[in-house]
């Protein structure tokens, strides 16, 4: 009779604990949740929920988008979900501007003041130098460390004379 409560004991384990890992397995979750808006086929909002402890999912990031009348990208505003006030704060902002005699693309990368209630002047850039079919020729990547300063380079692919003379 021991022999058998104790084989009986040690099946009912095996099962709960087989169970218990293959359940663990097929429930996998992402991490991270992504609700889209667009208009007119462009994106014009994203919203990113990150998975919690518990395996429920909160608020997490926020980007809004604006495009040219030609449909390239103008702007991403970024923002970050306050938890204790339950607002979006503005975290930074990407600007586009496109040169199409010299054929590139430039970013300016901008953090939010909270003391000056606005985005400051850019202290980040990035050029991209591009061909007719769109494919990278060179790209620059300069940083300023106060308004006043001059553009630094921090990162080169395929230098032309174009991204020295920044």
């Amino acid at each position: 009779m021991k022999k058998s409560v104790f084989t009986v004991m040690l099946t009912a384990m095996f099962i709960v604990s087989f169970a218990s890992s293959a359940s663990a397995k097929t429930v996998s979750l992402p991490k991270f949740l992504y609700n889209t808006s667009a208009e007119k086929g462009q994106v014009v909002s994203k919203e990113v929920c990150k998975q919690i402890e518990t395996g429920g999912y909160q608020r997490h990031l926020k980007y809004d988008y604006t495009y040219t009348h030609q449909g390239m990208p103008a702007s991403c505003k970024a923002s970050r979900w306050n938890k204790q006030t339950a607002t979006w704060e503005n975290w930074y902002l990407i600007t586009y501007t496109y040169d199409e005699i010299v054929s590139t693309a430039t970013l300016n990368y901008a953090l939010w003041n909270k003391e000056g209630n606005a985005f400051d002047a850019p202290k980040e850039m990035t050029i991209y130098q591009y061909s007719a079919d769109a494919s990278l020729l060179n790209y620059a990547q300069y940083k300023k460390e106060t308004e006043e300063s001059h553009w630094e380079v921090k990162k080169l692919f395929g230098i032309s004379n174009y991204f020295v003379n920044q």
